[in-house]
């Protein structure tokens, strides 16, 4: 894959003698959608918090756009362009739905929060967040707390966005919300990973789809090959 913005190879990781991953290769295309699937400790998260920073392959390279980036910690690789949702939403609690991007931004990009209030709203517009801005966020709803989510990986301005189970919960109208949402961005230039359990999404959003099982990538390419692949089917379905 000549063009990849992001290229793992020969990615290990051992929690003491367990095995998470395993001489696992893994390649993103620039604007590349790629749904990243397995069962429950498959290594899923494993690899990508070896790919964001959280954390550190034993063996293999993380290269993005060329560049090493072993060794580096998660806000060296946020500043790179590596962003992020999490499964479960944390946001600041305490804080307007605004004061949380405001943050994201400072945190992405340096500056004083409250100097990132216009890009903070913009931001929110494009999630249709735009009318709840200075909501606090236990205010909001499931949904929403999924596009604050989104909104908050957005400010880090990303190349390479890892959206982690981000419809997780919601309904199928929901699900179509994000899933729009998740196509407006790839259509800016941004190449998306999507980890997700809701198969339909993950067909309909994917151009190619990766198979982890046991810690060993076992499935890569085109995504109706992949799912009918002897052993992905055995993967989710048994013998």
């Amino acid at each position: 894959m000549p063009d990849a913005i992001l290229r793992a190879t020969s990615v290990s990781k051992h929690f003491g003698g367990f095995v998470a991953l395993e001489n696992v290769d893994f390649d993103v295309a620039t604007g590349e959608r790629v749904g990243l699937l397995g069962p429950n400790g498959s290594g899923k998260s494993t690899l990508v918090n070896c790919i964001t920073g959280t954390l550190h392959n034993d063996t293999g390279d993380v290269v993005f756009q060329g560049e090493n980036l072993n060794g580096m910690v998660t806000h060296q690789r946020i500043r790179r362009g590596v962003s992020r949702t999490f499964q479960i939403p944390r946001p600041f609690r305490s804080m307007t739905v605004r004061e949380n991007v405001e943050i994201a931004l400072m945190y992405a990009g340096g500056g004083a929060a409250s100097s990132h209030r216009d890009e903070a709203l913009t931001i929110l517009d494009q999630v249709g967040l735009g009318k709840q801005a200075e909501m606090e966020t236990r205010q909001l709803s499931q949904v929403e707390l999924r596009k604050l989510e989104l909104a908050r990986a957005m400010a880090a301005r990303p190349k390479l966005l890892i959206a982690d189970e981000a419809m997780a919960g919601l309904s199928n109208s929901e699900v179509d919300e994000i899933l729009k949402l998740l196509f407006q961005l790839n259509e800016r230039g941004i190449s998306i990973v999507m980890i997700e359990h809701i198969m339909y999404a993950v067909m309909k959003f994917s151009q190619r789809i990766c198979v982890l099982v046991a810690g060993k990538k076992i499935a890569d390419g085109d995504p109706q090959a992949v799912v009918t692949n002897p052993e992905v089917e055995k993967a989710y379905l048994g013998e």
